[in-house]
């Protein structure tokens, strides 16, 4: 639990560091790779998009499993 608590922290303070523009963060974020035909920076797999409460998230079923 402690992994994944300090994982959020530095993703967070990255974010903030770079006022949320998607353009500001690393390659390896999905964030600059969210477009229509989007690969994982990881394995180079086929980026998905699901909506979640109205709101566009994606992710890579290669790395994070496949949502239902």
């Amino acid at each position: 639990m402690a992994e994944i608590f300090n994982a959020m922290k530095r993703i967070l303070r990255t974010a903030i560091d770079r006022r949320a523009d998607p353009d500001q963060f690393p390659e390896s974020y999905i964030i600059p790779h969210r477009h229509g035909d989007g690969k994982c920076p990881r394995c180079g797999g086929e980026l998905k998009r699901v909506k979640v409460s109205g709101r566009s998230a994606y992710y890579c079923p290669n790395c994070q499993g496949e949502q239902r």
